[in-house]
């Protein structure tokens, strides 16, 4: 007889559906998009606004169901998803939705069907919504990079500011680094040259992305700041990023991450106020400093050190 830990009969379509979806923000985000098609009672009026989502254990149900309905009447199932779909492009003809929104909001639908291995044909769907439109958002300029430096509160800061702009990987990526994802590259005077950063460790999608001379400089500063903290120096295995609070190394995730970078952009006068019209701010927190190429902000190194 089989252990009982090896019988996956038992899963449901809602933990396979969490178990494809690697990030928590992700998560939570398509969480409130599941909700517009799953809920009967959702209030679209309320939409645009922040609103309180369901309580996990009726959300788990209504993802479960739906996966279920799929399955055992998949009529109906499809049905209800081309309904949404012609709701999502309604909104779309009536100015109330952005194309690239709605694409965004079939995401969910779309992994919850394939991590449960539910057959549907979105070419329909697909072809008669509307195609998307240039995004209107933009990375932050040099300038602001540079202001947002200078307001750095910490070494921390300075650390997750510069790292995001050089190297251009995206905030859930802040959960896998540790000091052995970092190579540095010196000149024969022992000044540094650059350096290579491994994104994703042990991932299938691992790779490799370059660092500038000052990011390895400020990493070798918050070693400093590491060894006064902790009383050694980091080891290979330990989170590239500690969180401040803890009296042993722990993981700065990409949440902490998320809050300093805002509390810096908001510092310098970039959120506090959304154009008139608009629902997002034009500059998005995170993702705005994804693929910018740090180059060199200044010829002043000061700008990088207390």
């Amino acid at each position: 007889m089989s252990d009982s830990s090896d019988d996956f009969s038992d899963i449901t379509p809602y933990e396979n559906y969490i178990t494809a979806i690697r990030d928590v923000k992700t998560r939570k985000k398509y969480a409130g998009q599941m909700e517009m098609l799953l809920n009967p009672k959702y209030d679209w009026a309320k939409s645009q606004y922040k609103r309180k989502l369901l309580s996990e254990k009726k959300f788990v149900k209504l993802v479960n169901d739906f996966a279920n309905l799929m399955i055992q009447d998949p009529d109906a199932g499809k049905n209800k998803i081309k309904r949404y779909a012609m709701m999502l492009k309604k909104q779309i003809n009536d100015k109330q939705l952005n194309p690239n929104t709605a694409k965004n909001r079939l995401k969910p639908i779309k992994t919850l069907l394939r991590a449960n291995e539910i057959a549907f044909s979105w070419y329909l769907i697909d072809r008669t919504m509307p195609k998307e439109t240039k995004s209107e958002d933009r990375a932050y300029t040099r300038e602001e990079i540079q202001k947002m430096i200078i307001h750095c509160e910490d070494i921390t800061d300075k650390v997750i500011i510069t790292g995001f702009s050089c190297a251009g990987f995206r905030l859930e990526a802040w959960n896998y680094f540790t000091w052995q994802d970092v190579v540095f590259f010196k000149n024969e005077d022992g000044t540094y040259k650059g350096g290579a950063l491994r994104v994703y460790r042990g991932d299938a999608e691992e790779y490799w992305t370059h660092i500038t001379p000052e990011f390895c400089k400020l990493l070798d500063l918050y070693k400093v700041y590491w060894k006064s903290k902790f009383m050694a120096d980091p080891k290979p295995t330990d989170p590239l990023l500690a969180q401040e609070r803890s009296p042993y190394p722990v993981a700065l995730q990409s949440g902490g991450v998320s809050r300093r970078v805002r509390k810096i952009v908001e510092h310098i006068g970039l959120r506090n106020h959304m154009i008139p019209g608009k629902n997002r701010y034009i500059v998005q927190l995170d993702h705005a400093l994804n693929g910018i190429v740090f180059e060199r902000l200044t010829k002043n190194t000061n700008l990088f050190v207390h």
